[in-house]
Order: structure tokens, then sequence, then C-alpha cells
């Protein structure tokens, strides 16, 4: 984690919302003494499910958060230390180029992978091919949603089953690529997309064995994220927390409960 230093990558189409001042939303002023830190999304995920979900997953060694929500990321964790790169995004495995002839993405690059099986992405597709087969109970809904995707592709609907296999497959390219560049020991995939259970999970499976080395294979776990609640918020409960135990002298600075009461509390401790 660098201090004193901040980038700042942002989609926002609305024009009013972008170059915001963080410096002046955070100042010394308001917040004086406290520290402010700020994670990269997935990063603090991976460190919610090391440090919340261990008992349920046998967490060991580098531990990839694969983020596929609206957005496409990930966070690598290595034996609880989060790997950050030099600005903090490192593993934007969304912006990997899947098809260097693909659509231009925002990030200026084409082809990326979050263009392919984003929530958002999954539903443009859903909305594209619901209307081949009129007997699709896609075509009673005026707004889709990954939920809704979901739950017909488990009642059975073929619509909705084929858009879960489009997004499986390149979810799957998306854990090729991690395998291949941080050889992890777990892979858990995140948010809006895990919400696939198990119908996702196995086609993910079923696509990496296809494109990795036998021996990589057999040594990884994929899986999907059994976290309940806000990962993402727990993970920046626990970016907090990392920070402050790495720093304990920084406890006596704050000011959130009164100086000099926290202080002595500190020292007695």
């Amino acid at each position: 984690m660098r201090e004193k230093e901040i980038l700042l990558i942002s989609e926002l189409d609305n024009k009013a919302r972008r170059n915001i001042s963080l410096n002046s939303l955070f100042s010394r002023e308001k917040f004086e003494n406290i520290p402010i830190i700020i994670s990269h999304d997935a990063n603090a995920g991976a460190l919610a499910d090391w440090w919340f979900d261990i008992e349920k997953i046998d967490l060991k060694g580098v531990v990839v958060h694969f983020l596929v929500g609206e957005g496409v990321g990930a966070g690598v964790i290595n034996n609880g230390v989060v790997f950050t790169g030099s600005c903090g995004v490192a593993a934007e495995i969304g912006h990997v180029s899947i098809d260097h002839e693909g659509p231009l993405c925002v990030c200026g690059n084409n082809g990326c992978l979050e263009m392919y099986c984003s929530s958002l992405a999954f539903i443009r597709y859903a909305e594209e091919h619901r209307r081949t087969n009129k007997n699709s109970k896609l075509n009673n809904e005026i707004r889709l949603s990954a939920d809704l995707i979901f739950s017909l592709a488990k009642e059975g609907d073929e619509i909705a089953m084929e858009c879960v296999k489009n997004a499986a497959y390149f979810i799957a390219l998306g854990c090729v690529n991690i395998i291949n560049c941080y050889n992890p020991d777990t892979i858990i995939i995140c948010n809006e997309m895990a919400k696939g259970g198990a119908m996702l999970l196995e086609i993910v499976k079923e696509n990496v064995k296809k494109r990795v080395l036998s021996t990589l294979y057999e040594k990884v776990d994929i899986v999907i994220s059994s976290f309940k609640g806000d990962d993402i918020l727990f993970g920046a409960a626990a970016v907090a927390i990392d920070y402050c135990l790495k720093r304990p002298n920084i406890l006596k600075k704050t000011t959130i409960f009164g100086e000099k009461s926290y202080a002595k509390n500190i020292e007695a401790i």
C-alpha cells in the first residue's frame, strides 16, 4: 500500500461526476488526524475472502478474487498479502483483450473481457437473443436482470440457459488468463455473476480444463463465492484494519473517540 498517492480510473459517463477532487472531499480540516485509505474493490474483496471466508474454503498460497459484476476485475492475495502493482490496480483482468478486433472499450483497448462476461454484457446478450424464441419467459419482462436470467435458466428456459453458457465461456477465458499469469491455488468467482452457482461453475471448469496445461488445472480450485453479505464492504473494513495493525501508533493519533481517552485505553491494553 502506497501513502499519499492516488490513481483514479473512472468510467463515469456523467461529465459532472468526473474529475472529482478526493483531496477536498477528505480534507484534513474535515478529518483531522484520521487516516483515509482507498483501495481497489477487487483487492478489498480478496482480503475479505482471506480474513473472513477462510473457514469455508481451505485458502492457502495464492488466492484470486475474480470479481465479475457490472465490471470485471481481480484481486490477488499471496499468503495474506495483496499484490497491488505499482498503482494499486494489478490484475485488472477485465481489460485483458480476448479479441484484438473486438468492440472498442472505454479504456481504449479492443475486445476487453469485461465486454463479454460482465453482468451488463450478460443482460445485453439476453436482450438480443430472447427475440429468437418467442416461447422464452425472458420475453415476459420489459427489463431484464442477471438474477432473473439465472432463475429462468435453472427452470430450464432454453434462451436463459444459452445466456449462462455464453457468459460462463468468457468467464472461463478470464480464469485461463489468471491461471497462466498468477498460477493460483484458488480462484473465487464473486459478485453478481457468481449467482449462476453450480450451473455456471460446471461450464467454466469444462472450458478452463480444455485451455490450460493439465498439471496447472489439477492444482487450482475454481469455486463460487459463498460469502454472505457484501464482500467488498467487509473487504473495505479489512483494508482499514490491516492498515492500522501495521501502524499501531496511528491509533494513538486519531481523534475519533477523543485523543486523550483513546490513547489511555491503548496504553492500558
